[in-house]
């Protein structure tokens, strides 16, 4: 995945814990023009241990269509 299409938030918030991923989400869909259909892969690790969850979400109803 293209450097260009990240959106990170962690050196303007910090470390969250686990509210970071609700905070990123929110400050994306915020902060960007996001289209129905787009797709957003989320990348979750967890603190202190060797997990990681993925989750991917689908844009349904985007702030272009009305």
């Amino acid at each position: 995945i293209p450097e260009n299409k990240w959106f990170n938030n962690l050196t303007r918030i910090g470390n969250t814990g686990s509210a970071s991923i609700y905070l990123m989400i929110e400050e994306l869909f915020r902060s960007q023009s996001l289209s129905e259909g787009d797709r957003i892969l989320c990348f979750v690790p967890e603190s202190g241990q060797c997990i990681v969850s993925f989750m991917q979400l689908t844009v349904v109803g985007g702030r272009d269509s009305k």
